[in-house]
């Protein structure tokens, strides 16, 4: 049996100001505005220095839309390893599954919903969060090339990962739109996929 290895308390603290620095940045831009919102602002209302907020971020924007976590070792290991061996709906699991992780880990600020709402009152954040919508793709393609063999600048790789990251995101938009709860996110990336297999079939 794997035993699990705890964060050591200074990762933790680490952690904690990670998240601290990400949560007032977030509750100033809702109440402010973004472009009201300064790094010497946050850190103030913080209690950090701008020191320590660089340590963690590398600007506002990184802050306010954080990049998206990576897939963890055993997601990736789990498609690779092709336990499915149909492609898009291997896909579909990993997005999925990294999804519903991502929303259950989510803090204030971090969720779907309170991020679609800082996005559409703060419209000048939306290339930092197409940014990271294609570093997603990125990471998507990379592990598409491994899985197939080929290399990462193969067409069908980049075409499978922006193919499966679009399907994910409408489920992601149309989930965040609504009041559905955090249980349904799963069923939503499946009604996606399944009209993206419904719009692929052949006629």
């Amino acid at each position: 049996m794997t035993e699990t290895v705890r964060p050591s308390l200074r990762e933790r603290q680490r952690a904690e100001t990670h998240q601290l620095i990400r949560r007032t940045a977030y509750e100033l831009a809702v109440e402010r505005g973004v472009s009201a919102v300064s790094v010497q602002s946050i850190c103030a209302a913080a209690g950090v220095s701008s020191r320590t907020f660089f340590n963690h971020f590398s600007a506002k924007d990184e802050a306010l839309v954080p990049g998206l976590p990576d897939f963890t070792e055993a997601a990736q290991q789990e498609f690779l390893d092709r336990t499915e061996p149909d492609l898009l709906r291997a896909l579909e699991a990993l997005l999925a599954d990294h999804l519903v992780w991502m929303q259950a880990q989510a803090d204030a600020g971090e969720g779907p919903r309170a991020m679609k709402r800082l996005l559409a009152a703060n419209p000048e954040l939306v290339p930092r969060a197409m940014a990271v919508f294609e570093a997603l793709e990125q990471r998507v393609a990379g592990l598409v090339a491994r899985r197939t063999g080929r290399p990462t600048t193969d067409l069908s790789c980049t075409v499978a990962a922006l193919t499966a990251t679009s399907a994910m995101r409408a489920a992601f938009g149309t989930w965040a739109d609504g009041t559905a709860s955090a249980g349904e996110l799963r069923s939503g990336v499946a009604d996606a996929f399944a009209v993206l297999r419904d719009l692929i079939a052949p006629t």
